[in-house]
């Protein structure tokens, strides 16, 4: 639920560790770390490694607008970003608000672009699209500056249909960057993949669809 599951081992994103050290949702970058105590950072971090017996790997959405700061943080590191469908993910992010989801006041669900200013008074579904299209632009950005083996793309639909293939070619990644990965256990065939339902109610699907089309036909 919103990038948590219940349960001490369960998965998660470790928000609540991250904002220890980088609080907030905004972006921050590579001029950050100098404040920052790094022993501490890097300790926690291969603390976790060593008892996972294997490379850390951490899924939170704000990483994406702090790339260059994570980078100068961990020199050596690579990312990987998982594309889903714009509409769909900004579908989601519209329920999210509307489940009273957000940690926000000004109401801006999770990661904050380096534009977020432009759109903070904009209505749910301007501020979805944009959010969506400027965290991607914010992305490409970062992977320009550090180099394009630094990053690996992949579609969300594909990891579903084709796990093993995904997981592979991550670990083909990593060991590109220097940190060996082997898969351990069974990985499914293949992962059910529940399409994007439409928002419920009609007139605010409808400006969602035009603000997605809007912003993806501007890029």
């Amino acid at each position: 639920r919103h990038g948590h599951v219940s349960g001490w081992a369960a998965p998660n994103e470790g928000g609540w560790v991250w904002e220890r050290w980088l609080p907030g949702s905004e972006p921050l970058d590579a001029s950050f770390a100098a404040g920052l105590p790094l022993d501490e950072i890097r300790g926690t971090v291969s603390a976790l490694s060593q008892v996972m017996g294997g490379p850390f790997v951490n899924k939170n959405v704000v990483h994406s607008v702090r790339m260059p700061l994570l980078a100068a943080i961990f020199p050596g590191c690579g990312f990987i970003q998982v594309c889903r469908d714009p509409l769909a993910n900004a579908r989601s992010i519209v329920r999210a608000e509307q489940a009273g989801g957000g940690f926000e006041r000004d109401q801006w669900w999770s990661v904050k672009p380096r534009a977020w200013q432009q759109f903070a008074g904009a209505d749910s579904a301007t501020r979805a699209a944009a959010q969506v299209h400027f965290v991607h632009r914010d992305i490409e950005d970062a992977a320009t500056a550090l180099g394009p083996r630094r990053l690996l793309r992949i579609d969300y639909e594909r990891v579903c249909r084709e796990p093993r293939a995904v997981v592979d070619e991550a670990g083909a990644f990593f060991q590109g960057l220097g940190s060996p990965a082997q898969v351990r256990g069974v990985l499914p065939e293949a992962f059910a993949h529940a399409s994007s339902r439409p928002l419920e109610d009609s007139d605010a699907e409808e400006r969602l669809q035009a603000a997605v089309k809007g912003s993806w036909e501007r890029a």
